[in-house]
């Protein structure tokens, strides 16, 4: 094929369209060119920008002023065709280089530091009543995280406290049951036994303590995750 120029692999689809065949080992052959073609040009591109920076930025900041409007047209349907493109890649730059961007924010408030203090004071004078409402959620939000952890803390050490009680008088009971049923044959009388060591165990005042205390404390959790829930939207 030779130099066929850089439309070669359209030709090829041309003339498949034509019903002309081209040979595996031209195609290959030719697919092997191109791609040493695009690597050379690839680092003729390299060579160029790295011996011409100052004439590129330069040329590139001449078309930037003298086509503000357009670039900014361009780039906001672009924006407003790919939120979630852009905003992926955001991300993944923003997770790839904490260190570079946490300094480009500190050397941006050093050089700012005037501007910043400005905005902050004018947003506050504006969002007054806003801001003290965010504050004020923010803290229940912290309070009701706090009453949440102590409250799951409660119920595991109620459930725990019953639990364990419950096993100790069980086992006091079983044992007394036993006791009581050795020597009964009278399976009706047996049955009467098991079931008032049932009832005695499940009725004792140590475990209906527990118990009630464990209650109260899935009450207080259930309602201050239904706060929070309210608070959501103010508090992020």
């Amino acid at each position: 094929m030779g130099k066929a120029g850089n439309n070669r692999a359209a030709v090829f689809d041309i003339l498949k369209e034509m019903g002309i065949q081209v040979a595996p080992e031209i195609l290959e052959q030719t697919a092997e060119e191109d791609k040493e073609r695009r690597e050379k040009q690839t680092e003729r591109n390299k060579l160029y920008r790295e011996a011409n920076r100052e004439k590129i930025a330069a040329r590139d900041k001449a078309y930037r002023e003298a086509n503000r409007e357009k670039i900014a047209a361009r780039d906001k349907a672009y924006r407003e065709a790919n939120p979630e493109k852009i905003a992926a890649k955001n991300k993944a730059y923003r997770e790839a280089n904490p260190e570079k961007i946490a300094k480009i924010k500190k050397a941006y408030r050093e050089a700012n530091r005037e501007k910043i203090k400005a905005y902050e004071k004018a947003y506050y004078e504006a969002n007054r009543e806003k801001k003290a409402e965010y504050n004020k959620a923010n803290r229940e939000r912290i309070r009701l995280n706090g009453v949440i952890k102590r409250a799951k803390a409660a119920i595991k050490k109620y459930e725990t406290r019953m639990q364990t009680c419950c096993n100790i008088i069980g086992r006091l009971v079983a044992q007394e049951s036993i006791r009581r049923a050795r020597g009964i044959t009278d399976e009706q009388r047996l049955y009467q036994i098991g079931y008032e060591a049932a009832q005695t165990a499940f009725n004792d005042p140590v475990c209906k303590v527990a118990e009630k205390e464990a209650g109260k404390a899935e009450k207080r959790l259930n309602e201050a995750r239904a706060r929070l829930a309210q608070l959501q939207e103010v508090a992020q």
